[in-house]
């Protein structure tokens, strides 16, 4: 024990030496632009643009290091039994004198070593070769600065013996005698409390914060996982509080910081991505509810990422953001399909089969767009130009060739560009001079018509117009032909639906059909012949402006595939639904649809834009002419792409956010819980994970570091069978025992429910020294949120303390409040006690879910569990677990 003590004064004077150095590197001059030779900002803003970067993440370093100085001290032998003490800080931005540090986050160093046991080894790469260290002794550090550093508190690991908790490194040093401050009572009060500073076996600090408990380090199956390549697809599974997120967190961290890369990883991310981010800001985060976000940012912003609210989303408002960027969803001046959520759109069998509903409408959608295709090409062979036929011909034999391959089709297409292009430009050249002749014609017997047709325009652009309305067969999608757009204005707009009108009605003609009456061409048509006047025949220039369209369709086809995306899933839920297939009764409009359905699309878009760029003959015939589309997409991607409990997403929101990785790392890092899944639409076992990536890395962790060991066990007896993961198992030297779940039995109205509730509150206050650890209320609903946190309060009013509710899992409050939650928000969260009200309305309420809800919320706990019921015994689903349950503490 004295050679403890003199280590923990050692342990402190480097902490300080090192949060000292970091703090004058701080105060000094980063480096600048002018501290390189000849610099020129013209030639090389590549070179300022990551030297910006670095001094930015040199900065954030040192920060980190004036808080957290280091997080362990080991002593380590070669393979020639020569020792060495060093320190491992959270990164290597400074040197001490007379101390040796290493980078716990790079790959190629000693830092690595802090994951093993004492008496336990690894192979470490150093720039002289690879050598193998054994670890003899190892001390870990909480570093806090109240004043002065100490670590509250210190592990101290040993050789076939328990680990050592103790408490307070300094308070260990002050009972050596050590004069560090001068003698008062305080210090002679202490003297006889050295057994209660340190105790053997591992002790977990009460959580009294809403926040996520960051190790310092992680364990070994942890630390394997986060140092895995860049460029990986891993998904971490696991039960509750092993450790899941703060892999992520750790991962992330080491990630975006470029001297923690190896070589060849920084290849991967010289240049910045398709938007100009830098790789330290080209990451999105993806989590199932905005508390659960909001809890993340707070475990970043610790560990000294910057979390800016780009760059955490949920996919609710990502799909909104998304969904309108792709035209998909509706916006002022644009229309789009209407997401409106009926629980009756799609038949429940729908939500458990998303991978192969998916898959269905992929097919269809591909097989409708090369029929398309087939159509136009028919339609171009068929003219009496022969030169134009010829043209017909070739799109056909292309079609032939290529089969259901449509990447195949699409670079053929593009080969005969010029082609399609030159012969498009003389037919739009006629057909504009013929069109225009006609409006000239109209006006000489009519000299107010395009004056007084401005009115009627102008009434006509201020309708929203519905994009996802059926398509007049008659219409023309000509780019050339394209209505009026937010840059039409005046007379210019005027001109533009006159044109498009007399276009329709051309091509209607042609094919012996009238425009439909409710379609802006109908309603021009209507206000034409109320004035008397009478459109020429036009049934030519409608056969000539259909071959027009057809070869502009094919010259598009790129963009078309992409961007007729909807209108192609609204032939296949039509189909469907006259198959009965897929769909429920609900009768909503056809230009609505369910949230589910908006990620069908958006999906089948991703993927599309993802494949046409991975084709290397495409993306080469492309050349400049990228699809506005594509470009779209592709600013949408990112270096890393990370989601925290992942089967909360359908696997189609997790296959969208899988092409959002950029193409040169595909880096993706999944975490959650198949048991823990919280949604009807949830991914359910590994075969979803295998349509997101069939190359995803899927690893499995089972050590649980939140719960004590009487409240792990309780989770495992509601674990049930037929999970995807194992139970957690318990870390080893564990001393957190705690206490058996309580409940109270009878208890139908909130006054009642609140008078129990803070007497058990009293109680773990009481058993934590007056120290007020994170409680959590779960209701059944969000009705009564705030009656119970009312009620809670007037009960702890005599010991002040305040409940506080969170309608919409929105965080309100302070850390020493207790939180009242609808459980459905309570995904991801940790507090040292939690408390279910009304279990068995819970249960009625939620049937299908209600065991995954139990089982969730009773792992948010991580000491203290209560449940309340308004009958007499638990429910019927969890009676085999009554024996377990107390009345109190």
């Amino acid at each position: 024990m004295e050679e403890l003590k003199i280590t923990a004064q050692e342990a402190l004077d480097t902490l300080a030496a090192i949060a000292e150095a970091a703090g004058e590197r701080l105060r000094s001059k980063g480096l600048k632009p002018s501290d390189l030779v000849n610099p020129n900002q013209m030639a090389s803003p590549n070179v300022l643009t990551d030297m910006q970067n670095r001094n930015r993440e040199r900065t954030s370093n040192l920060q980190e290091l004036r808080r957290k100085p280091a997080i362990a001290r080991l002593v380590i032998a070669d393979e020639d039994d020569n020792r060495e003490t060093l320190y491992v800080a959270p990164n290597a931005e400074i040197d001490v004198r007379g101390t040796k540090i290493c980078s716990y986050l790079a790959n190629r160093g000693k830092g690595r070593l802090v994951a093993r046991q004492v008496g336990d080894g690894d192979y470490v790469e150093l720039p002289s070769g690879r050598r193998y260290f054994d670890v003899i002794e190892k001390l870990t550090f909480e570093p806090r600065f109240e004043g002065e550093w100490d670590s509250r508190p210190a592990v101290h690991f040993r050789e076939k013996a328990a680990p050592l908790t103790i408490l307070s490194l300094r308070e260990l040093f002050r009972e050596a005698g050590i004069d560090v401050d001068a003698f008062d009572l305080d210090d002679w009060v202490s003297a006889d409390e050295e057994e209660q500073n340190v105790i053997e076996g591992i002790r977990r600090e009460t959580l009294t914060a809403m926040e996520l408990r960051l190790n310092p380090y992680l364990d070994l199956v942890q630390e394997r996982i986060f140092r895995m390549p860049l460029d990986s697809q891993i998904a971490v599974l696991g039960p509750p509080g092993t450790g899941k997120t703060t892999t992520l967190v750790r991962r992330l961290r080491q990630k975006i910081d470029l001297a923690a890369l190896d070589p060849e990883e920084a290849e991967l991310i010289e240049q910045p991505d398709a938007a100009g981010r830098s790789h330290s800001e080209s990451w999105l985060m993806f989590t199932p509810t905005e508390l659960l976000r909001q809890y993340v940012i707070g475990a970043f912003n610790r560990e000294g990422v910057p979390a800016p609210d780009d760059r955490l989303k949920t996919w609710d408002d990502y799909r909104l953001e998304l969904g309108k960027r792709l035209r998909v969803l509706p916006t002022v001046g644009r229309g789009g399909i209407v997401m409106v959520e009926d629980p009756d759109q799609l038949k429940p069998e729908t939500l458990a089969a998303m991978t192969e509903w998916y898959s269905a409408f992929d097919a269809h959608q591909k097989a409708a767009f090369v029929a398309q295709l087939r159509k136009e090409g028919e339609r171009i062979a068929a003219t009496d130009d022969p030169g134009v036929a010829t043209l017909g011909r070739q799109v056909l034999a292309t079609i032939d060739r290529s089969g259901d391959r449509y990447l195949q089709l699409l670079a053929e297409l593009l080969a005969m560009r010029d082609q399609l292009r030159q012969r498009l430009d003389d037919l739009r050249s006629k057909t504009q001079d013929e069109l225009r002749s006609i409006v000239g014609e109209l006006r000489k017997h009519d000299p107010r018509i395009l004056d007084d047709l401005e009115a009627f325009v102008a009434e006509l652009l201020r309708e929203q117009e519905d994009a996802m309305d059926e398509p007049d067969e008659d219409d023309d999608d000509d780019e050339s032909a394209a209505g009026p757009n937010e840059r039409s204005r005046g007379r210019k707009a005027v001109l533009d639906v006159f044109l498009r009108a007399l276009r329709t009605t051309a091509i209607a003609r042609a094919n012996s059909r009238k425009p439909s009456p409710t379609s802006r061409t109908g309603r021009v048509v209507a206000w034409l012949q109320a004035r008397g006047t009478e459109l020429p025949e036009m049934k030519e220039l409608g056969r000539a402006l259909l071959i027009q369209r057809a070869i502009g369709r094919t010259l598009r086809a790129p963009t078309d595939y992409l961007g007729k995306m909807s209108m192609r899933y609204r032939a296949f839920r039509r189909d469907a639904r006259t198959d009965g297939q897929w769909y429920g009764i609900a009768k909503v409009p056809p230009a609505y649809a369910h949230p589910v359905e908006i990620d069908l699309i958006l999906l089948a878009m991703l993927r599309a834009a993802h494949e046409m760029e991975a084709d290397r003959l495409v993306v080469r015939r492309l050349g400049d002419d990228v699809p506005s589309f594509m470009q779209d997409i592709a600013h949408e991607r990112r270096n890393q792409i990370l989601v925290d409990e992942a089967t909360d997403f359908s696997p189609i929101q997790l296959a969208s956010m899988r092409v959002l990785a950029d193409q040169r790392t595909g880096s993706l890092f999944l975490s959650g819980d198949f048991n823990q899944r919280l949604t009807l639409w949830g991914s359910r076992s590994d075969a979803d994970f295998d349509f997101v990536d069939s190359n995803l890395t899927l690893e499995r962790i089972s050590v649980t570091y939140r719960q004590s060991r009487k409240l792990a066990e309780f989770a495992a007896m509601l674990h049930g069978a037929g999970n995807q993961v194992g139970a957690a198992s318990m870390p080893e030297h564990s001393e957190n025992i705690g206490f058996d779940p309580v409940a109270g039995f009878g208890l139908d109205r909130i006054p009642d429910q609140a008078r129990w509730l803070a007497e058990r509150i009293r109680e773990i206050v009481d058993a934590s020294n007056g120290v007020m650890p994170t409680i959590a209320v779960l209701m059944p609903h969000e009705d009564g949120l705030d009656d119970m946190a009312d009620a809670l309060t007037e009960e702890l009013r005599p010991v002040s303390i305040k409940a506080c509710s969170y309608r919409n899992g929105v965080a309100r409050g302070l850390d020493q409040d207790v939180r009242v939650f609808s459980v459905e928000h309570i995904k991801g969260l940790e507090f040292e006690a939690v408390f279910f009200v009304g279990v068995d309305q819970l249960a009625e309420r939620e049937a299908d879910l209600f065991g995954r809800y139990l089982y969730v919320g009773a792992t948010r706990a991580a000491t203290y569990l209560g449940l309340t019921t308004s009958d007499a015994a638990l429910p019927e689903a969890l009676q085999p677990i009554q024996k377990l349950v107390g009345e109190r503490w």
